[in-house]
C-alpha cells in the first residue's frame, strides 16, 4: 500500500484502519523518536561540555587577571619603596653636601682670616721698617 503522510497525526489516521500499518507506524515513530531523543541528548551533552569549557576558560582568565593585578600591585609597591629609598638617599646626599659646603666655607673663612692677619702683620713690619 502506498500512502502519503506529512505528519505523525496523518500517519496515525491512515494507520487506524489497518492494524499492520498501525504497528509499522508505531515502530517507525519509536525509532524516529529514539533518534530524535538521542540527537537531543547528544546536543544537550555537547552544549553542557561547551558551557563547562567556557566556564573553565572564564575562571582561568579570572585567575590570570587576578594574578596580573597582584603582580602590578607588587610592582607598584616595590617601585614606591625604591622611590622612597632614592628620595631618602638624595636627601641624605644633599645634607652631606650642605655640611661639606659649610665646613669648606668655615675653613675658607679661617684661611682668609689667617691671611688677613698675616697681611696686617706684614704691613706693620713694613711700617716699622720705614721709620
Amino acid at each position: 500500500m502506498l500512502f502519503k503522510a506529512r505528519t505523525w497525526g496523518e500517519m496515525k489516521m491512515l494507520a487506524a484502519r489497518d492494524e499492520y500499518l498501525q504497528e509499522a507506524s508505531e515502530t517507525i515513530f519509536r525509532m524516529s523518536a529514539d533518534d530524535l531523543v538521542r540527537k537531543r541528548c547528544l546536543d544537550r551533552e555537547e552544549y553542557y561540555q561547551d558551557l563547562r569549557s567556557y566556564e573553565r576558560k572564564i575562571e582561568l582568565d579570572r585567575i590570570e587577571h587576578e594574578q596580573d593585578l597582584r603582580n602590578y600591585e607588587r610592582k607598584i609597591k616595590q617601585d614606591r619603596i625604591e622611590h622612597e629609598q632614592d628620595k631618602r638617599n638624595y636627601e641624605k646626599k644633599i645634607e652631606q653636601d650642605r655640611l661639606k659646603y659649610e665646613q669648606n666655607r668655615i675653613e675658607h673663612e679661617r684661611i682668609v682670616a689667617e691671611k688677613e692677619e698675616e697681611i696686617r702683620q706684614l704691613r706693620a713690619q713694613l711700617a716699622r721698617m720705614k721709620e
